[in-house]
C-alpha cells in the first residue's frame, strides 16, 4: 500500500504545470508586488548613483540587490498585477472618446497614432486592431507600444530616451514609467522629451506614484504642476488621483515654441515640503537643465 499512495503522489505531482523557462512566474499578492516594485526603485536609484560615482564595489552590490528581487522582470510581474485594478487602456480610450478624438463619426480624417511608454501588456494595441473609422475603410488607431524590457514580441524593446528625435504622435501614454527614472534630472528630460515627441495639440495621459507628490521632500502637487505647465510647458487639460495614483491629461499647445531652462527655478534640487518631515521618505525630484532648449 505504502508503494501504491507513493505512486499516486509522484503521478499527482507529475500533472502540474511546469514554469516555462525564460518567462516570470505571475505576481499573486498585491503586498510582496508593492514590496518588489519600492525595493527596485530604490536599488536602481542607488545603482545609478553609484554608476555616476564610479563606485566600482556599489555598483555591484547595488547590482546583486536587484538580481534577488528578480531583477526587472519581478519588476514587471508586480506591475501587471497592478493594472489588473486600473486599466490604463480604458482610461484613455474612455477620455479620447469624450474629447470627440475618436469614435465621431468620421470628423477626423487621419488614424490616431498611439506611443505607449513602458507598455506592459498589449491591451491598447488589442484595441487598434478593433479599432475601425466609422464610415472610413482605415484603422481608427495606431499604436507602437515600447518598453527598455519587452515581454512580448508586439512591444518593441527600446530605451524612450533612444527614440527618434523626428518622430511625432497625436497622443502619448506615460503611465507609472517617471518614477523609474533614476535621477531628477532624467525624469526631466523625459517630460521635456514627451513634450517634444507630441504634435501640436496632442496629449499625454500621464501617471506617477502619489507617494511620489506627497511624500517628497523636493516635490509637492503644486510644484509639480508648476513644471509641468510653466518649466516644461504643458497644458494641464484634466487630473485627478486615487488613494495610490496621481492622474494627468496634458496637452501640447498649438504654438510649441516654449523655452525651456531660462529660469534656475527647476535646474537643482531644493526643499519645496517642510512639513512633517520625518514622514517625507520618498526621494522623487525633478530637475530641468539651465540653459535655453527649444522644442
Amino acid at each position: 500500500s505504502t508503494t501504491a499512495n507513493a505512486a499516486k503522489m509522484t503521478k499527482k505531482r507529475s500533472n502540474k504545470p511546469r514554469p516555462i523557462p525564460g518567462v516570470p512566474r505571475p505576481m499573486k499578492s498585491r503586498k510582496k508586488a508593492r514590496q518588489v516594485t519600492s525595493l527596485f526603485h530604490k536599488h536602481t536609484r542607488l545603482l545609478s548613483e553609484a554608476q555616476s560615482a564610479e563606485d566600482v564595489e556599489e555598483v555591484k552590490r547595488q547590482e546583486e540587490e536587484i538580481e534577488r528581487l528578480g531583477g526587472r522582470d519581478a519588476y514587471q510581474a508586480a506591475s501587471v498585477l497592478s493594472v489588473k485594478y486600473f486599466s490604463t487602456s480604458k482610461w484613455v480610450l474612455s477620455d479620447l472618446r469624450k474629447r470627440g478624438i475618436i469614435g465621431c463619426q468620421g470628423i477626423r480624417g487621419s488614424t490616431v497614432e498611439i506611443l505607449e511608454v513602458g507598455a506592459i501588456n498589449t491591451d491598447l494595441i488589442e484595441a487598434a486592431k478593433r479599432s475601425v473609422a466609422p464610415h472610413a475603410n482605415r484603422s481608427e488607431l495606431s499604436v507602437q507600444a515600447i518598453d527598455i524590457k519587452s515581454q512580448h514580441p508586439e512591444i518593441q524593446e527600446m530605451d524612450f530616451f533612444d527614440l527618434d528625435t523626428s518622430y511625432r504622435y497625436d497622443v502619448i501614454v506615460c503611465s507609472m514609467v517617471i518614477n523609474c527614472v533614476p535621477t531628477p534630472e532624467q525624469r526631466g528630460r523625459m517630460l521635456i522629451k514627451l513634450k517634444h515627441h507630441l504634435r501640436p495639440g496632442g496629449l499625454c495621459f500621464f501617471t506617477l506614484p502619489l507617494t511620489c507628490l506627497i511624500h517628497s521632500k523636493y516635490v509637492t502637487k503644486e510644484s509639480f504642476v508648476d513644471i509641468l505647465e510653466n518649466g516644461v510647458g504643458l497644458e494641464i487639460l484634466a487630473q485627478k488621483r486615487s488613494p495610490k495614483i496621481a492622474f494627468f491629461v496634458l496637452r501640447k499647445p498649438e504654438d510649441s515654441r516654449i523655452i525651456v531652462g531660462l529660469s534656475s527655478k527647476w535646474s537643482s534640487l531644493k526643499i519645496v515640503n517642510k512639513k512633517k518631515m520625518k514622514k517625507l521618505r520618498n526621494p522623487f525630484a525633478v530637475t530641468l537643465k539651465d540653459e535655453s532648449e527649444e522644442l
